[in-house]
């Protein structure tokens, strides 16, 4: 009888364990399908960001001396090309709020961030060509943010994803205010007020949004803690609690989404100090 009863315990003891390592393994697939998410929602407001800037812009030189018809449709190539990228990130965030990231997004997403680097170095050389130097830097470190950004959003959530998108969006960044700096000087007060009346709402609805994405990651990486340190569910599954605390796969997440809260809060911050420099012009 006692060894039939411990036969019975150790029968227990592993089927409580497997139970326990299928409750983590769904917990944990839950969090990094939350983490993707919320990862490529923070690309998709750095993109909408960068393109507040990129797609309002105007030249700071003497407007006699811009070929307009050339300017004019490598902006419209450029805001086109760009316009299709933020739709499929729009698409991205979608399907990722209900499952994986389809394949076909994935791929058309990749493509189309490449076709804007394309267009964005097309429309580089012609500003530069034009004289329009700093807004020439913009456009460049925007593209390279553009295509970091995407790389976010179109793959799972990695510290070297989010280590470039922070990078090239600080680079954008510095670029963005020496353009503003220069605007302020050498903008007609109707460009000024035109670039006001296009920028600020597009970026206002970004530090919205920001807000709300600063809450998501800290609560969701609130939940990767709980689960990394969670423990086991009495003496009987201690073995298997151990093992699961020793090798936990939640572990995983806690280094890139505490970067990504890092990168969320940065962008707000950038948002907020951006505002403030177009209300300035």
């Amino acid at each position: 009888m006692l060894i039939e009863t411990l036969k019975k315990h150790k029968y227990l003891s592993i089927g409580l364990g497997l139970l326990l390592a299928g409750s983590v393994a769904w917990a944990v697939a839950d969090l990094a399908g939350q983490a993707n998410q919320t990862a490529a929602d923070a690309g998709l407001q750095q993109t909408k960001m960068t393109l507040a800037s990129l797609q309002t812009a105007k030249p700071t030189v003497e407007k006699s001396s811009i070929d307009w018809n050339t300017y004019n449709a490598l902006q419209k190539k450029f805001n086109n090309a760009a316009d299709v990228l933020t739709g499929l990130e729009e698409k991205a965030k979608s399907e990722l709020a209900n499952g994986p990231l389809s394949a076909s997004t994935k791929s058309a997403g990749l493509d189309a961030a490449q076709k804007v680097q394309v267009a964005a170095a097309e429309f580089a050389d012609f500003q530069e060509k034009s004289k329009c130097i700093t807004l020439a830097k913009q456009t460049r470190t925007g593209a390279e943010a553009l295509l970091a950004n995407a790389d976010l959003v179109f793959n799972d959530i990695s510290e070297d994803k989010i280590a470039a998108a922070s990078d090239l969006s600080s680079k954008f960044s510095d670029a963005r205010s020496e353009y503003l700096a220069e605007a302020k000087d050498k903008l007609s007060d109707a460009d000024k007020a035109e670039m006001k009346s296009n920028m600020l709402p597009a970026l206002q609805n970004v530090a919205t949004q920001v807000e709300g994405l600063v809450n998501q990651v800290t609560n969701l990486l609130s939940q990767i803690k709980d689960q990394a340190l969670s423990g086991g569910v009495g003496g009987l599954t201690a073995c298997a609690s151990d093992a699961a605390k020793s090798d936990n796969p939640a572990s995983v997440l806690l280094k890139p989404v505490t970067n990504l809260l890092d990168m969320v809060k940065n962008l707000g911050t950038s948002v907020s100090d951006t505002i403030s420099q177009v209300n300035s012009l």
